[in-house]
């Protein structure tokens, strides 16, 4: 499972969920429910939300009934007559239409927060009988602890300045791993694409390799820290990244939108799919 964007907040997040199957779906009618564990949604958040089901022959459209609040979300929704053989990838992509919120905590690594089972309906879609459920594996989306800042040097509206950011994470980072900052009204004048900072562990004064991007639009006004091969961060250990060369409130680049930057080198950025057992 993996989602877009990574941000821990009230903001509805987009999900994507692939699963893998170890038999062929049935021709009975089907139910499958998504359980997320330490998940929000805001109360006035409508209980149905439309849903995109790809198989490797065709892709659905189907709505499903999202229910919960603080604790645990579930997705549920109803098919038939879906054509899938054992071994075949499905992707379930939840748009943020659905309201679904990240955990304030964020989604460590291994975490059981998301489940998944499958039910086939008996006479006249009417009960269930439980086929298969399964844990399934989360991109990792961490937490900051401590205090993080940003300083602004100098701080004039208007004029380019050098930017320092400190950060901790509660589970750290490992090399590739990336934070991202979101810099709402700045401007766009940092370079899009990647770029070499400096990074300094606070406690020890030892040096970090890391890399940014900066992307005026695609996700808007957001800066991505990653670490370079080798690099590490240990929970709570602070990092200091400086400088960063920005524009505060500048007038609207004309420019057209750039496309999203790469990492600097390949990141496991979606999980291996579920596996799912949907036999009789």
């Amino acid at each position: 499972m993996s989602f877009h964007p990574l941000v821990v907040s009230t903001e509805p997040a987009a999900i994507t969920l692939r699963l893998t199957l170890a038999a062929s779906l049935p021709a009975a009618p089907l139910n499958l429910t998504l359980s997320l564990a330490g998940f929000t949604r805001s109360s006035g958040a409508p209980g149905l939300a439309s849903i995109e089901v790809v198989t490797p022959a065709r892709a659905w459209n189907v709505t499903a009934v999202v229910s919960g609040g603080a604790g645990v979300i579930t997705l549920s929704f109803a098919f038939a007559g879906m054509s899938a053989s054992a071994g075949d990838v499905i992707s379930v992509a939840i748009p943020a239409g659905a309201a679904v919120s990240l955990p304030l905590a964020g989604v460590p690594r291994g975490s059981d927060a998301v489940s998944l089972q499958i039910a086939r309906y008996n006479s006249h879609w009417s009960n269930t009988t439980l086929l298969d459920t399964t844990l399934c594996d989360a991109q990792r989306v961490g937490s900051f602890s401590g205090s993080s800042s940003l300083a602004m040097d100098p701080p004039t509206a208007g004029a380019p300045t050098n930017l320092t950011i400190r950060f901790a994470t509660a589970e750290g980072l490992a090399e590739y791993e990336s934070v991202h900052i979101k810099l709402q009204a700045f401007g766009d004048s940092a370079p899009v694409g990647t770029m070499q900072l400096s990074g300094t562990k606070v406690g020890s004064g030892e040096p970090v390799s890391v890399m940014a991007s900066y992307t005026p639009s695609c996700p808007p006004e957001t800066l991505a820290i990653f670490l370079e091969a080798g690099e590490a961060l240990a929970p709570g250990e602070l990092l200091e990244v400086d400088p960063t060369p920005c524009t505060l409130n500048p007038e609207p680049c004309p420019l057209p939108p750039a496309p999203c930057p790469l990492p600097p080198a390949p990141c496991p950025l979606h999980p291996e799919p579920c596996t799912l057992n949907p036999a009789p």
